[in-house]
């Protein structure tokens, strides 16, 4: 099993980055192939929130703020995310993707529909929803564990 699930892992990592050129080009396909997987998550966080803060992303992905705030100076350093000092509150800084980290992010969501697809043309119908059942059993399962290990 724990040859499998690796093996599972390692084509999911490949398929998400993507053949060369699917993507939006070398640039963005090399970058995607650099991203760690929780960077890929920050901008992600970055995207899904209407004013992201290192607050609000903390919140969102459940992590502590020093570790969004040395993720958030990577991504910085590496050209993916601006910060912008807020009008309401001098000490809050708004983080927004560049266009190199929105060129980024659509390109994951693009391989995540290429990976969705692979997957429905593999299964069938009946395979598919007992696959996606059994997605969802283990999301519940890691998400409350999770939970469980970090509730003092």
């Amino acid at each position: 099993m724990q040859t499998l699930l690796l093996h599972f892992i390692q084509t999911l990592d490949r398929t998400m980055k993507g053949s060369p050129g699917s993507h939006g080009g070398p640039g963005v396909d090399a970058a995607l192939m650099n991203l760690t997987l929780s960077q890929v998550q920050y901008l992600e966080a970055i995207v899904g929130l209407d004013q992201a803060t290192i607050t609000g992303i903390s919140e969102s992905l459940k992590v502590t703020k020093p570790s969004v705030t040395s993720a958030v100076q990577k991504l910085t350093q590496q050209g993916y995310v601006s910060k912008i000092q807020s009008n309401d509150d001098r000490r809050v800084f708004i983080l927004e993707l560049t266009e190199s980290g929105r060129r980024l992010a659509l390109a994951k969501k693009q391989a995540l529909k290429n990976y969705e697809t692979i997957i429905r043309t593999a299964l069938s119908p009946a395979e598919l929803a007992e696959f996606e059942a059994i997605l969802q059993k283990l999301v519940t399962f890691f998400e409350y564990h999770h939970r469980q290990e970090h509730t003092p």
